[in-house]
């Protein structure tokens, strides 16, 4: 089998490759490519990385004895879709580079892959210039709430450097896997194949362009300034204190921060020139500066022929965030659309828990009604085999299984019979007494 493993960078399109991976899953199938529905997460292979962190940290020596019951489903559901050897297979997570920020981990990597039956496996990498990839990382972390918002930190005592590293991930995947089986492509529409970013994953990926995919609308989009101002005061109110320090992943989902975030990213990812979330000059520079060696490298070894890996700014001019001392009206009405869905949103979820615990009251109550019924009548499948017809056919069938029994049949009959006039005659004399205990129809 052959895989293409896409780690990323972060906010590099990843989440419109993986939307898009995922909504054209079966057509995928038609032509040879599978993007697995184990190891996902949503539409991710998160998996795939906490696996290679589990693997590692257990020192475990294969895929057999992983004395992890989730893992060990993941994989077997994985071997039954992937049974076939001709498939190529496309996992898909910028968690990879992320969480896997030592060598060792990668070398775990790459030994599951193979014991997945990888014969081949080809990495696949996107890059970003860092005056676009800093703000839209900050914007992220700030959705998150996370404690290292890159928008105030310097490059060198960023917990996450290795993120911006292109040397560093491009040096030791190409060290494990192979330089010649590393797929580095720089994100930016004018080297995009087809000035397209998922015709140019297609392309990568050896496919040809389909124009039957589905194609996903444009997925986690940075927040403009008044998103971002509104999102740190939240932040405060709802401090995502859970994270570890390297994956920076929560450990508890709080239901009202995940609300106010969702309803945030709806409604201040407008556009406008005023508005454009940019950090400060001297942390941008930082970033520049820092990694300007680690560029030229990725330059000599993946883009010999060009003369920058990424075209030089120049920040005399640069303009840093907008001071928000005057509020435009539109400003305003946006902040009061963003409250109205909140109360709308709060309302709709509240009459859905009223309707659900309205369901459950009929449904107990009609529980109990059955219960009574049931002790005061009894069930319909005692009021049938109560019956004559059923007791005499019950006594044939008993009886006719053996010669005496047939023999005797008509005095067993008959015994029943008179048993059966007998209980009516109780019955007539109890409905007398009390006609409450008459059965129903």
């Amino acid at each position: 089998m052959t895989c293409y493993l896409h780690i990323g960078t972060p906010k590099t399109g990843t989440t419109s490759i993986q939307k898009f991976l995922s909504d054209n899953y079966n057509i995928l199938i038609k032509k040879g490519i599978l993007y697995p529905k184990s190891f996902r997460n949503y539409i991710q292979h998160w998996d795939i990385a906490d696996l290679t962190l589990f693997y590692t940290e257990n020192n475990c020596k294969n895929l057999s004895n992983i004395d992890n019951t989730y893992f060990n489903n993941q994989i077997k559901n994985f071997k039954q879709e992937s049974s076939d050897e001709n498939t190529k297979v496309v996992f898909s997570s910028e968690g990879i580079t992320r969480e896997l920020f030592d060598q060792k981990y990668i070398n775990t990597l790459n030994a599951i892959l193979k014991n997945l039956g990888f014969k081949k496996i080809y990495i696949l990498l996107y890059i970003r210039n860092y005056m676009d990839f800093i703000p839209s990382f900050s914007s992220q972390n700030i959705k998150g709430g996370i404690i290292h918002q890159t928008d105030i930190i310097y490059a060198k005592n960023h917990l996450l450097k290795f993120v911006f590293d292109y040397k560093w991930i491009c040096k030791n995947y190409a060290n494990i896997f192979g330089k010649e089986n590393l797929i580095v492509r720089l994100f930016d529409k004018n080297e995009f194949y087809k000035g397209d970013l998922l015709k140019d994953f297609v392309h990568s990926i050896g496919l040809e362009w389909d124009d039957n995919f589905i194609i996903p609308g444009k997925e986690n989009e940075s927040l403009n300034l008044l998103g971002i101002e509104l999102q740190r005061r939240i932040n405060r109110l709802y401090p995502n204190t859970y994270f570890n320090k390297i994956s920076c992943k929560p450990k508890i989902y709080n239901i009202e921060r995940g609300l106010l975030v969702t309803l945030i990213d709806k409604h201040f990812t407008f556009k406008d020139a005023n508005l454009k979330f940019q950090p400060k000059k001297e942390i941008m520079q930082s970033y520049i500066d820092y990694f300007e060696e680690s560029n030229e490298w990725v330059k000599k070894e993946f883009f010999p022929n060009k003369q920058r890996l990424f075209p030089k700014k120049d920040l005399t001019n640069y303009k840093e965030n907008y001071e928000l001392k005057e509020m435009k009206p539109e400003y305003w009405d946006k902040i009061a659309e963003f409250i109205a869905d909140i109360i709308q949103t709060k309302n709709t979820q509240i009459q859905n828990q009223t309707n659900i615990i309205k369901e459950k009251d009929i449904t107990i109550q009609n529980q109990n009604n059955l219960l009574t019924f049931q002790s005061k009548h009894g069930t319909a499948k005692a009021r049938i085999q109560n019956q004559l017809s059923y007791k005499l056919g019950q006594a044939m069938i008993i009886n006719s299984k053996s010669i005496l029994g047939i023999i005797f049949m008509p005095i067993y009959l008959l015994s029943t019979l008179i048993s059966y006039k007998q209980e009516q005659k109780i019955y007539k004399e109890k409905i007398k007494k009390d006609p409450s205990l008459i059965l129903p129809p």
